[in-house]
Protein backbone atom coordinates (compact mmCIF):
# COMPACT_ATOMS: atom_id res chain seq x y z
CA UNK A 1 0.00 0.00 0.00
CA UNK A 2 2.80 2.44 0.88
CA UNK A 3 4.56 1.56 -2.38
CA UNK A 4 1.34 2.29 -4.31
CA UNK A 5 1.04 5.72 -2.70
CA UNK A 6 4.68 6.48 -3.40
CA UNK A 7 4.23 5.45 -7.02
CA UNK A 8 1.09 7.57 -7.37
CA UNK A 9 2.92 10.55 -5.87
CA UNK A 10 5.80 10.11 -8.30
CA UNK A 11 3.44 9.91 -11.26
CA UNK A 12 1.51 13.01 -10.13
CA UNK A 13 4.75 14.97 -9.76
CA UNK A 14 5.95 13.96 -13.21
CA UNK A 15 2.84 14.00 -15.42
CA UNK A 16 0.76 17.19 -15.38
CA UNK A 17 -2.12 15.60 -17.34
CA UNK A 18 -2.55 12.92 -14.66
CA UNK A 19 -2.28 15.63 -12.00
CA UNK A 20 -5.16 17.45 -13.72
CA UNK A 21 -7.34 14.33 -13.50
CA UNK A 22 -6.53 13.94 -9.79
CA UNK A 23 -7.14 17.65 -9.17
CA UNK A 24 -10.54 17.38 -10.86
CA UNK A 25 -11.40 14.39 -8.67
CA UNK A 26 -10.46 16.41 -5.58
CA UNK A 27 -12.17 19.65 -6.62
CA UNK A 28 -15.35 18.13 -8.03
CA UNK A 29 -16.15 15.00 -6.01
CA UNK A 30 -18.98 12.98 -7.49
CA UNK A 31 -18.56 14.51 -10.95
CA UNK A 32 -17.43 12.31 -13.82
CA UNK A 33 -14.07 13.22 -15.36
CA UNK A 34 -14.25 12.82 -19.13
CA UNK A 35 -10.66 12.52 -20.26
CA UNK A 36 -10.22 13.74 -23.79
CA UNK A 37 -7.39 14.60 -26.15
CA UNK A 38 -7.85 18.35 -25.64
CA UNK A 39 -6.97 18.01 -21.93
CA UNK A 40 -3.75 16.16 -22.77
CA UNK A 41 -2.91 18.83 -25.36
CA UNK A 42 -3.72 21.66 -22.93
CA UNK A 43 -1.68 20.05 -20.16
CA UNK A 44 1.26 19.52 -22.50
CA UNK A 45 1.33 23.11 -23.73
CA UNK A 46 0.84 24.56 -20.24
CA UNK A 47 3.72 22.44 -18.96
CA UNK A 48 5.87 23.75 -21.82
CA UNK A 49 4.90 27.32 -20.95
CA UNK A 50 5.61 26.73 -17.26
CA UNK A 51 9.06 25.35 -18.05
CA UNK A 52 9.88 28.36 -20.22
CA UNK A 53 10.09 26.38 -23.46
CA UNK A 54 6.98 28.14 -24.79
CA UNK A 55 6.82 31.90 -24.40
CA UNK A 56 3.29 32.66 -25.53
CA UNK A 57 0.15 30.58 -25.30
CA UNK A 58 -3.42 31.40 -26.29
CA UNK A 59 -6.09 29.00 -25.05
CA UNK A 60 -9.23 28.94 -27.18
CA UNK A 61 -11.67 26.32 -25.93
CA UNK A 62 -15.44 26.35 -25.56
CA UNK A 63 -17.06 26.88 -22.16
CA UNK A 64 -17.09 23.95 -19.73
CA UNK A 65 -13.96 22.38 -21.23
CA UNK A 66 -11.95 22.66 -17.95
CA UNK A 67 -9.60 25.37 -19.17
CA UNK A 68 -10.05 27.42 -15.97
CA UNK A 69 -9.50 24.46 -13.66
CA UNK A 70 -6.46 23.32 -15.62
CA UNK A 71 -4.80 26.72 -16.13
CA UNK A 72 -5.86 28.62 -13.01
CA UNK A 73 -6.12 25.94 -10.33
CA UNK A 74 -4.20 22.79 -11.27
CA UNK A 75 -1.19 24.47 -12.89
CA UNK A 76 -0.38 26.79 -9.94
CA UNK A 77 -0.86 23.87 -7.52
CA UNK A 78 1.46 21.68 -9.60
CA UNK A 79 4.09 24.41 -9.85
CA UNK A 80 3.95 25.18 -6.13
CA UNK A 81 4.22 21.47 -5.40
CA UNK A 82 7.52 21.44 -7.28
CA UNK A 83 8.81 24.73 -5.88
CA UNK A 84 6.93 26.27 -2.92
CA UNK A 85 8.75 29.58 -3.45
CA UNK A 86 8.04 29.84 -7.18
CA UNK A 87 7.00 33.21 -8.55
CA UNK A 88 3.73 32.46 -10.29
CA UNK A 89 3.34 35.87 -11.87
CA UNK A 90 6.06 37.52 -13.84
CA UNK A 91 6.23 41.21 -14.60
CA UNK A 92 5.93 42.11 -18.22
CA UNK A 93 9.25 42.93 -19.80
CA UNK A 94 9.53 46.11 -21.84
CA UNK A 95 9.68 45.59 -25.58
CA UNK A 96 12.77 46.77 -27.38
Amino acid sequence: MANDLALLGAILRRDFAIFVAKAFETLCPGEIFHDNWHLDCLAHHLALAASGRRIRLIINLPPRSLKSIVASVALPAWLLGHDPFAALSRPATPRN
